[in-house]
C-alpha cells in the first residue's frame, strides 16, 4: 500500500521497433525496514538497499527515462499507485 511500504527498486526497459534500446535499473533505499514478506517476494533485503539513493533522488531520473513513453507492467495499477504517491511527495 503506497505510503505504508516504500519502493525498493525501479526497473524498466525501453523498446523501439521491438528492439531493446535502453534500460533503467536502480535499487532504492526506502528509509525504513523492509518487511520480511517483501524480502521473500522480491529478494531485496535491507542490506542490499543500504547506501542506495532515496526515491527522491531516483524518481526524477526514472521520469526522464520514461518521458513520452507508454508504460506496460505486469501489475500496472499497483506499480503506478506507488509511483504516483511518491511523485506527489516530491
Amino acid at each position: 500500500m503506497p505510503g505504508f511500504t516504500k519502493i525498493t527498486e525501479i526497473g524498466a526497459v525501453r523498446l523501439e521497433g521491438g528492439e531493446q534500446i535502453a534500460t533503467f535499473s536502480q535499487l532504492v533505499d526506502p528509509q525504513q525496514v523492509i518487511p520480511a514478506s517483501i524480502t521473500t517476494l522480491t529478494g531485496i533485503s535491507d542490506e542490499m538497499v543500504a547506501g542506495m539513493p532515496t526515491i527522491a533522488e531516483v524518481l526524477p531520473r526514472f521520469v526522464e527515462f520514461a518521458a513520452d513513453s507508454v508504460l506496460v507492467a505486469h501489475n500496472a495499477r499497483f506499480d503506478l499507485g506507488f509511483l504516483d504517491y511518491e511523485l506527489g511527495m516530491l
